[in-house]
C-alpha cells in the first residue's frame, strides 16, 4: 500500500516536471542600404569569401536564412565578419567575437552578428538597417 502511494506521487511529479518542446522558428537576415552611397557588402567565414555584392540605395541583399529558437543575428548563419564598404572606400568591418581591438567596428556596440534595436524585424525576417549616419561616421578602411 505505502509503495503504491509512493509509486503514484512519483509518477505525478515525473508527468508535472516534463519540459515542453522548444518552439524552432525560421529567420533570415539581411542588410539594407539606408544611405545615399552605394554600399559594398563582402561577408566572410573563415577568411573564405562567401557574399560579394553592390547594392544601391534603399536596396537589401539577404545574407543568409536558418532555424532556431531564438534569433541571433548573423551569429545564427555560418558567417564569422562582414565589411560595409561605400562608394567612397570608408566603412566597417564587424565581427563574431567582439573584439575590443577591431577599430573599424561600428559605433554605440551595433552589430549584425547581435540583436539590437538596429534590426528592423518583419516577421522573423531581420533586417540589419546600415544608416546615413553610419556613413557619415564611416570609418577609413585597410586596403
Amino acid at each position: 500500500m505505502q509503495l503504491n502511494r509512493i509509486i503514484i506521487l512519483l509518477a505525478i511529479v515525473f508527468s508535472q516536471s516534463c519540459t515542453e518542446e522548444p518552439v524552432i522558428n525560421s529567420y533570415s537576415v539581411s542588410v539594407t542600404n539606408n544611405t545615399n552611397s552605394l554600399l559594398e557588402i563582402r561577408c566572410f567565414s573563415e577568411r573564405k569569401l562567401l557574399v560579394q555584392k553592390t547594392i544601391g540605395q534603399m536596396e537589401s541583399i539577404k545574407l543568409c536564412e536558418y532555424t532556431g529558437e531564438f534569433f541571433y543575428g548573423l551569429s545564427g548563419c555560418e558567417k564569422d565578419s562582414l565589411v560595409i564598404q561605400f562608394e567612397n572606400s570608408k566603412g566597417y568591418i564587424d565581427v563574431r567575437l567582439r573584439n575590443k581591438e577591431n577599430n573599424y567596428r561600428f559605433e554605440n556596440e551595433k552589430s549584425i552578428f547581435v540583436q539590437g534595436n538596429w534590426f528592423e524585424n518583419m516577421g522573423n525576417a531581420y533586417e540589419f538597417l546600415v544608416s546615413q549616419e553610419d556613413f557619415e561616421n564611416a570609418n577609413e578602411l585597410p586596403e
